[in-house]
């Protein structure tokens, strides 16, 4: 067994550091209707991993076999999307699904054509293990109320300030 820390997050490179300047610079100086913005997010959980604790063990002994879980989501100031699960990563082919079952009835409905988006990338015990996660987050997520959405968009502004006075800096978001 072996102690190991997770990475608390990304190290940015220097074009990582310029993309978000540009992207910030121009939300900032030009303006934006982000009531009109759909927001996307995808994550990848891998279950044999720690996946938000600092430190974990693991046996190095056995070769757990990689067992991922994704989930997307998103939001506008009007409402969130239903998410979508799904096993491993997404392809583009999965991807453009997921675009046309999840986020194109979902932008319809609340924004008709009008829209943007921005996008933010087992055994029996394990697939028990998946699906009451999947049930926890799919609960989580539903309790999620449009005030706090509402909140998250109309606070863009002020958080593309904070990534462009920081610059390389991790912001307080």
């Amino acid at each position: 067994m072996v102690h190991e820390k997770r990475v608390v997050f990304p190290v940015l490179k220097p074009q990582h550091i310029a993309d978000r300047q540009t992207w910030a610079i121009q939300y900032v100086e030009h303006g934006c209707s982000w009531n009109s913005v759909l927001f996307l997010g995808e994550e990848k959980c891998n279950l044999d991993s720690p996946d938000g604790y600092q430190y974990y063990w693991r046996d190095l002994r056995k070769k757990n076999p990689v067992v991922e879980v994704c989930f997307w989501e998103s939001f506008s100031v009007k409402g969130k999307s239903e998410m979508a699960i799904f096993d491993g990563n997404q392809n583009n082919e999965k991807y453009i699904d997921t675009l046309g079952d999840y986020l194109l009835p979902f932008a319809h409905l609340f924004h008709g054509v009008h829209f943007k988006f921005e996008q933010d990338n087992a055994s029996s015990s394990q697939q028990k293990l998946a699906t009451d996660l999947v049930n926890a987050l799919e609960k989580a997520w539903d309790a999620i109320p449009t005030s706090t959405l509402e909140k998250l968009v109309t606070s863009m502004k002020k958080r593309c300030m904070e990534v462009y006075r920081l610059r390389d800096c991790k912001t307080n978001y």
